[in-house]
């Protein structure tokens, strides 16, 4: 799950690394039509290219399969919702994974529209770039969400990291922001990605047997 505070971090960044023979992550979005096609755009851009950098390529639908890959299935729900914790935290997505099922990410949209309404309340913009900065948010939060999310699915955890991609907490101008690079997998959590993904790990620490191989 991830939580956001209104507050500012330093987000460290870790050196280029590359995980080889890596499957496919194979996302399929329900609801797509709760985003305009630029919000989704840009949020499908932010989940590729901060996986990229880790070695792992995002496929966004099921055609033209081969090799090895791993299913994800990715809902945008606008109706779900929690409640805010004390200071301004919320909850924007959840991941859902056990055994009997593949995993499943949701992203609570209304959460996220409420968020960025908190995150962008002192600002004063310019009525004919205001749908353009809020489309550019909403996709860039979205993306960002799903891609944390992403991250307890492919490293097989709830577990949180203390910098990096899988903070439990990130900020509104990390979120908003236009530098990416404190969306990173730690190089602990990096080697765990290439020890998890490799042809010859065992398959009862893949993801309770997601990977189709």
């Amino acid at each position: 799950m991830l939580w956001v505070v209104s507050a500012v971090f330093v987000a460290l960044s870790i050196t280029d690394a590359h995980v080889d023979q890596n499957p496919a992550l194979v996302v399929r979005i329900h609801n797509a039509a709760s985003l305009t096609v630029r919000e989704l755009t840009i949020a499908k851009d932010q989940v590729t290219v901060i996986w990229s950098r880790e070695g792992i390529h995002i496929r966004w639908d099921e055609s033209a399969a081969s090799g090895r890959e791993i299913g994800l299935d990715v809902t945008l729900d606008r109706s779900m919702k929690l409640s805010p914790l004390s200071s301004g935290r919320f909850a924007l997505a959840v991941t859902h994974i056990c055994q009997s099922d593949s995993p499943s990410i949701t992203v609570m949209l209304a959460t996220v529209e409420r968020f960025i309404n908190v995150g962008t309340s002192g600002e004063r913009l310019v009525l004919g770039d205001s749908v353009i900065i809020r489309q550019m948010l909403i996709g860039r939060v979205v993306g960002r969400s799903i891609a944390h999310e992403m991250g307890h699915v492919l490293l097989g955890s709830v577990e949180h990291a203390r910098e990096g991609l899988m903070r439990p907490q990130l900020t509104t101008t990390e979120l908003f922001a236009d530098d990416m690079n404190g969306f990173r997998l730690t190089a602990q959590e990096h080697e765990r990605l290439r020890l998890l993904l490799s042809p010859k790990a065992e398959p009862t620490i893949l993801s309770d047997g997601l990977l189709k191989r």
